[in-house]
């Protein structure tokens, strides 16, 4: 069985990159490197992520990094599910 996988990454982290890409490459795994989401501002007492697919917000008080990862994921997923 052949695996593959989307490694989620900042495109800044070439350093993180390069060890993915060793470490996947040793193990025979085939891998693409999906760039992660980085914060971008706030709106009326929100953090706010907008997408071709739709407005996400977020109340202050949750992390920067972990609303980025949360968009990350759900915007790779939503690419598959769109895929079929």
């Amino acid at each position: 069985m052949e695996l593959f996988a989307n490694v989620i990454s900042l495109s800044s982290r070439v350093d993180r990159r390069r060890r993915m890409s060793v470490s996947l490459g040793n193990r025979g795994i085939s891998y693409r490197f999906f760039d992660a989401i980085e914060w971008v501002w706030s709106y009326r007492g929100y953090e706010s992520y907008v997408s071709g697919r739709s407005r996400v917000l977020f109340p202050y008080g949750i992390p920067r990094s972990k609303c980025g990862c949360f968009l990350s994921h759900s915007e790779l997923l939503m690419g598959a599910y769109e895929r079929g």
